[in-house]
This record gives structure tokens, C-alpha cells and sequence, in this order.
């Protein structure tokens, strides 16, 4: 299984970044899906499948998406049982597996 997250809501007051996170479980799975002309195909991706938690997060400074998504990013980690989405691992890690 895989995991991956969504950011809810992200609120910057100029001192303090606060954002409420959702967490999931899923994986890569091939469906039927109708494209936008309305021919079915199947179509690899990955899907979410479970709601696992949704967290509240309060970072000092004005973070930019970016520096929101390194400081997440690591929370997946911790999920033993669950690997994360390719999307979802800091480039410091990717270059760990290489």
C-alpha cells in the first residue's frame, strides 16, 4: 500500500503558517474510466482508497507552498506499514536511492 496527503486548508497570518492535512491510504490500480469524448479506457494511477487521519500543523514564519510540502513530507515517514508516493518524497531522499 501507499500513502500520500492533502493539504485541507492553508492559512498565513505573515508571523505563523498554519495548515490542516489529510492523510491517505492507496494505491496503483487500473480502472475503466470514460475520457473527456466519452471513450472508455483503462486507465493506471494511483487512487486513495482511505481516509487514515487528518492532522493540524502550526509552523512558525511565512512559509511558501514548497517549504510547507519538505516540512509534511517527513510526517509520511513515520507510517511504517505505507511507502509514499513518488510525488510526496523530499529530493533529499530520492537522491538517497539512487
Amino acid at each position: 500500500m501507499l500513502t500520500d496527503y492533502k493539504f485541507q486548508n492553508i492559512r498565513r497570518d505573515g508571523q505563523t503558517t498554519k495548515c490542516r492535512v489529510a492523510f491517505y491510504e492507496g494505491d496503483i490500480t487500473t480502472e475503466r474510466e470514460v475520457d473527456a469524448s466519452g471513450i472508455p479506457m483503462d486507465v493506471t494511477r494511483y487512487r486513495r482508497t482511505k481516509l487514515l487521519r487528518v492532522q493540524d500543523f502550526g509552523f512558525q514564519g511565512d512559509l511558501s507552498d514548497t517549504e510547507l510540502r519538505r516540512r509534511i513530507n517527513p510526517e509520511l515517514k513515520k507510517d511504517t506499514a505505507r511507502s509514499p508516493i513518488k510525488e510526496q518524497i523530499n529530493a533529499e531522499d530520492i537522491r538517497a536511492t539512487i
